[in-house]
């Protein structure tokens, strides 16, 4: 009688799985046994950080300086809007505004069309007809007697170009512009001279130096049919050279795109555009891929932003490490009296986050996973982040402040690599200085590699 031929099963999600014996050559029959190392966890919670700020987020991260207006719906004239490919652009649509009462419509375009805010050279200005010019090597200023260099379209981070004088002529970088008073960079230097009336002239093209901006600004809203592997992309171009200028930035990678029907405040740094040490002289917005019939999208308020802007906390896992992450909690303390006189309820406005009314630009959370956004999503009030999952876990207050500790619990644990950059990162981008304090962390496990 032959041997009853023997195994062991086992199922995973309707897949059936068999240990057999096998048989290798100068080897007797046997199983396999494919056996894994224990892992050993250490409970422990991940701060989100900042290299400058460390774990307090209650920072001021308004926007500083003056911005230079890019687009805004063409309510007012600013940079030239054009659509390069496509006729599927409406400028000065009305059907959605974040301000002013219009904005730029994308309905359903395809892949390759193309939006430009194209940026105008200055007039030239010429030391005539009763308007002197006056160099001054202090406060490296150049002084118009009449008329207006806003008017004529000189701007922060142009290049003027100064010619015609005996101690001044060549090219200098614009810090700042009024009416009649240009300063240059602090990097520039200029001799005194003048008033001059003589003919002198100064001068100046469309490029914008990114090293003198920080951040480019926009509102964004997704009204339908988003889908996933839809991409629109923002970058800088040069139009001399017909040239993409820098790295384009994707809006799926800013804003959450699956948030219908609401303005998202899009922030694109420079550093993230790489245009630090480059020049511009147009903003162009491109469909880069689309699923089915592509997105109508409106975008609106197109800024340039001198200084200050966008905070970034980080919490990722230390070098030759997993993270398990379990939960992402915040802490909250606000000078706030939240107990209602019968104490029977525990007073927080719906519409607010604590003391702080509802911000402009919101909290955004982001996750990455292979260095790539996999996620993100904001919050500008106390619904937004209920509706985010998180639960209010813990409160309480003594006769000055009162803390909450929000938390949300993942529904599976989120494994973050270390050796692939996966991170999570909270960023600020509202004055969040009124809170008296304002931290986070992720909660789970380490396991070292």
């Amino acid at each position: 009688m032959s041997g009853v031929k023997t195994g062991i099963f086992g199922d995973d999600g309707g897949n059936t799985y068999r240990v057999g014996v096998s048989k290798k050559t100068g080897l007797p029959p046997s199983l396999h046994v494919l056996t894994e190392n224990a892992r050993n966890l250490n409970p422990t919670f991940a701060g989100f950080v900042n290299d400058t700020y460390g774990l307090a987020m209650n920072q001021n991260a308004v926007f500083s300086g003056t911005a230079l207006n890019v687009y805004d719906g063409s309510v007012t004239t600013y940079w030239t809007p054009n659509s390069i490919t496509g006729g599927k652009w409406t400028d000065g649509s009305t059907a959605e505004s974040h301000s002013g009462g219009a904005s730029l419509r994308l309905n359903n375009g395809n892949v390759g069309h193309i939006y430009e805010f194209a940026n105008n050279d200055a007039s030239t200005v010429t030391a005539a007809g009763g308007r002197t010019l006056t160099f001054a090597a202090s406060g490296l200023t150049i002084t118009a007697s009449t008329g207006s260099f806003l008017t004529d379209g000189y701007q922060r981070g142009q290049t003027v170009v100064i010619a015609g004088t005996s101690s001044n002529d060549g090219s200098k970088l614009i810090d700042t512009v009024t009416a009649l008073v240009i300063t240059l960079d602090s990097g520039e230097s200029l001799t005194n001279e003048g008033p001059l009336s003589g003919g002198e002239t100064l001068d100046a093209t469309a490029t914008i130096q990114g090293s003198s901006y920080v951040a480019l600004s926009a509102f964004i809203f997704v009204d339908q049919n988003w889908n996933e592997g839809d991409s629109i992309s923002v970058y800088g171009y040069d139009s001399n050279t017909a040239s993409v200028i820098g790295t384009p930035v994707f809006i799926e990678d800013v804003v959450d795109v699956f948030q219908f029907d609401v303005w998202h405040s899009a922030i694109f740094t420079i550093a993230a555009l790489g245009l630090e040490a480059q020049g511009f002289d147009s903003i162009r917005i491109q469909i880069v891929t689309e699923v089915g019939t592509g997105p109508r999208v409106y975008f609106d308020d197109f800024s340039l932003q001198q200084a200050g802007g966008a905070i970034t906390y980080t919490s990722r896992p230390v070098a030759g490490t997993l993270y398990h992450a379990d939960k992402l909690a915040l802490i909250l303390v606000d000078a706030l009296d939240t107990t209602l006189a019968d104490n029977s309820v525990f007073n927080i406005t719906y519409n607010k986050i604590l003391g702080l009314a509802k911000l402009a630009n919101g909290i955004v959370f982001r996750r990455y996973s292979d260095n790539r956004l996999s996620f993100s999503t904001s919050a500008t009030q106390m619904t937004d982040f209920l509706l985010g999952g998180f639960r209010i876990v813990e409160k309480f207050a003594d006769a000055t402040n009162v803390c909450i500790i929000l938390e949300v619990t993942f529904a599976s644990t989120i494994i973050l690599d270390s050796r692939t950059l996966d991170r999570f990162e909270i960023e600020i981008d509202d004055d969040l200085s009124g809170l008296v304090e304002f931290r986070g962390s992720l909660r789970g496990s380490s396991e070292t590699l």
